[in-house]
């Protein structure tokens, strides 16, 4: 099932279910260099829920 995202500037994402997704958080050590946290799409294993919306709010935040 595709999500819309819809950005705080009001740009809006279409994320479909062979979308590519990938997401870094900054490091505690070195906040300059993100560590990858995630690769993969909407029907990955890491973000498999009930609701495809759940699992890329979980990347967001």
């Amino acid at each position: 099932m595709p999500v819309k995202i819809k950005l705080s500037n009001n740009d809006t994402l279409i994320v479909n279910n062979d979308t590519k997704i990938r997401a870094w958080k900054n490091g505690t050590s070195d906040p300059f260099y993100p560590t990858q946290i995630f690769n993969g799409t909407i029907n990955d294993e890491q973000l498999s829920t009930s609701d495809e919306r759940i699992g890329i709010q979980g990347l967001v935040r």
